[in-house]
């Protein structure tokens, strides 16, 4: 080989290695990344539905928005009706972990009425109408929930609708309560009393959710009260397992009144104003977070919202943050930075998640930008930590009315991002990933108006547990970022740093490891129980063909009183299997050394949505303990090689996550691509 075709392959394979490298370091800095997934970059798309039930790399829904979404317990995305560019439609759509769509039920044609067969029964017949601004829920057996909307009834007339839908893993939707024809007064009952008779009003653009033992709530919208008035609702209902609903707070009549209470204090007299278009979450102990909506604040002044609220376990609303008054423009501050006075303009119509630490995000809408003097859509990318309640303006501008920029179709980029928008649908999948899906707004021209684009927000620069983050020292106290703690027992003792350990815990970091430690000390409790979690985020060993945990401890027993227990959950925290379960003493006492513990993870190699737990615990009367030191968790991963590589493969991979075995593949084709040239230096091309 010439010394010039040498240097030209070791030119070639360092540049694409400094572009592979690259990459990276600019998503570092951002924040994150916006890749369009699927979908058109233009407006009034229509849908390519092929066979029903039959997934194709060509399928896609067409344009819409105010449509309802779910995600199931393998992490599909399910998709139903809307509003679209050729009217209300009433199509079921999944999108599965290849990136395909399946239209699953429902018509192909806009403005079908409603099949409602026998309430209770599923029937393969049955099918909800077509219908815009419904809510969902997924229950624990992954059965998809519908409820209302604005669309056609069982004998085609136009309305408010408040009937409740089942789909269940047949793929039978089951008519469960309501009526089948539109404008139903609601039936209220006395509050807090369960009724086979009760029913909410017909209604749409509501706020739902699910609590931990599967009841479904509902809250607000616009449709008919008790007397039969149309307008804004402040009502909240449940939908318990037996099949009764019970009104729980707020009014029975139109146009409340919000009541603020001391922002921060909850109170039982507070509740929220009537309202719709507002946007939910539920957070890591069940409680409900509503955000802004169109309606009444706290002077009876009708308009767009951005007051936050909490409803917690004992059914009262917490006004959190934002004002009681509408019309609010936006606190934007720096973006990527916390700050207490932050918080988004006033808007309606919103998109939301909620990522694996518990924080709240918020995306676009119909409102105030940081100007405030107009209201327009918006696509701006908010984050609500509800650790210390402060927002942070993530991604998108501080003004109304942006065109999107879609860049290459599955290729992220800092340049990237949705344009302004209302009425999207979003969801997050099993690797913390944020997804928004079409509503109503600007397109790559500018030109407003439905929109069937598919985008995915990647988070890269937020210091995730995982094989591509792997150590946590918890320098920045406990929990750090990503982790959380949950106490079963309140009051009990909790997970903290070595400060705020107890007066047993607290004397110095025990473990071996240097700085600080996450620590738990029961030795101050005079009765029991006690149990108390330290949970790492979700993590995936996809991709990976060995994996280990290991981290160093200090764990004292108390007369064979305490435990502590090491496990792990392949579900995202619902259930969880032992790894270690100690009851005897562990390193030396309120000194070091401390213990190392590695432990082999081969069992969960090739899964997603696995998270891992530290959990001090007693359940009877005997409550001391001594404490216990947790450092320097770290994996130790390698990953699958890859079965084969090409240069225009490798141009792709771009990722924050990539690894050595990429780099490595990435030299061999150097190597192979400088024989290639040798051997065109002799008029011959090596077979591949």
């Amino acid at each position: 080989m010439n010394t010039i075709s040498t240097r030209l392959a070791l030119s070639l394979l360092a540049v694409l290695i400094i572009m592979l490298l690259a990459v990276p370091s600019a998503a570092l800095a951002d924040g994150g990344e916006w890749t369009w997934m699927s979908g058109a970059d233009t407006v009034n798309q229509s849908g390519i539905y092929g066979v029903q039930g039959t997934p194709d790399p060509a399928n896609v829904p067409g344009a819409r928005r105010n449509s309802i979404s779910w995600i199931d317990g393998a992490g599909n995305l399910w998709l139903f009706g809307g509003a679209g560019n050729v009217g209300w439609l009433n199509d079921l759509w999944r999108y599965d972990s290849n990136g395909h769509w399946t239209w699953m039920s429902g018509a192909n044609t806009a403005f079908q009425a409603g099949v409602y067969g026998v309430k209770g029964a599923p029937d393969p017949a049955n099918v909800p109408g077509a219908r815009v601004g419904s809510v969902s829920w997924i229950d624990s057996a992954g059965s998809l929930w519908l409820f209302g909307g604005d669309g056609r009834d069982g004998v085609d007339n136009e309305g408010y609708l408040n009937d409740l839908w089942r789909y269940d893993a047949n793929g039978e939707w089951t008519w469960m309560s309501g009526a089948h024809s539109a404008l139903q007064v609601g039936v209220y009952g006395t509050q807090g009393v369960p009724d086979p008779a009760n029913v909410p009003g017909a209604r749409e653009l509501s706020i739902s959710w699910i609590d931990g033992v599967g009841n479904l709530w509902l809250f607000g919208g616009w449709g008919l009260d008790s007397a039969g008035n149309v307008g804004w609702l402040n009502d909240l209902w449940r939908y318990d397992v037996s099949g009764q609903w019970t009104w729980m707070s707020g009014s029975n009549t139109w146009y409340q009144v919000g009541v603020y209470g001391v922002q921060g204090t909850p109170d039982p007299n507070n509740v929220p104003g009537a309202r719709m278009g507002s946007v939910s979450w539920i957070d890591g102990v069940g409680d409900l977070w509503l955000f802004g909506g169109v309606g009444l604040d706290s002077v009876d002044t009708s308009g767009r919202l951005n007051d936050l609220w909490r409803h917690d376990s004992s059914g009262q609303w917490t006004w959190m943050s934002g004002s009681d008054t509408i019309g609010q423009a936006g606190i934007y501050g720096i973006q990527g930075t916390p700050d207490p006075t932050n918080v988004p303009g006033a808007r309606q119509d919103s998109s939301s998640w909620i990522d694996a630490v518990g924080n709240l995000w918020l995306f676009g809408g119909y409102g105030r930008d940081s100007v405030g003097d107009v209201e327009d859509r918006l696509n701006d990318l908010w984050r609500y930590d509800v650790s210390d309640g402060q927002w942070t303006w993530i991604s998108g501008a501080n003004i109304c009315g942006q065109t999107g920029i879609y860049g290459v179709q599955g290729a992220p980029d800092p340049a990237n991002v949705p344009g302004a928008r209302e009425s999207g649908i979003s969801w997050a999948d099993d690797a913390g990933n944020l997804w928004l899906l079409g509503g109503g707004g600007l397109d790559s021209a500018g030109n407003g108006d439905y929109l069937n684009d598919l985008w995915r927000f990647s988070f890269q620069n937020e210091k995730y547990f995982s094989c591509q983050s792997p150590q946590e020292n918890f320098e920045n106290g406990v929990p750090v970022w990503g982790w959380t703690v949950v106490n079963n027992v309140p009051g009990g003792p909790t997970w903290g740093d070595i400060v705020s350990c107890g007066p047993n815990g607290n004397g110095g970091n025990w473990t071996s490891g240097l700085g600080n430690a996450a620590c738990i000390s029961a030795s101050t409790l005079t009765a029991g129980p006690y149990d108390a979690e330290l949970r790492t985020p979700v993590f995936s060993l996809v991709g990976y063909s060995e994996a280990t945990i290991s981290f160093l401890m200090n764990y004292q027993n108390w007369a064979g009183i305490d435990r502590l227990t090491f496990d792990i959950s392949a579900d995202g925290g619902a259930t969880w299997a032992p790894l270690r379960t100690y009851t005897t003493d562990q390193g030396a006492f309120q000194n070091t050394p401390g213990v190392y513990i590695t432990t082999d993870l081969a069992p969960y190699l090739g899964q997603s949505n696995l998270m891992l737990r530290w959990r001090y615990h007693w359940n009877t009367p005997e409550a001391l303990g001594w404490y216990a030191q947790i450092d320097d968790a770290e994996f130790k991963c390698t990953e699958t090689p890859p079965t084969a590589v090409t240069l225009a493969s490798l141009t792709t991979q771009g990722q924050v996550g990539i690894g050595w075995s990429w780099l490595l593949a990435l030299v061999a084709a150097g190597l192979a691509l400088t024989g290639a040239l040798a051997d065109r230096r002799k008029g011959q091309v090596r077979p591949r």
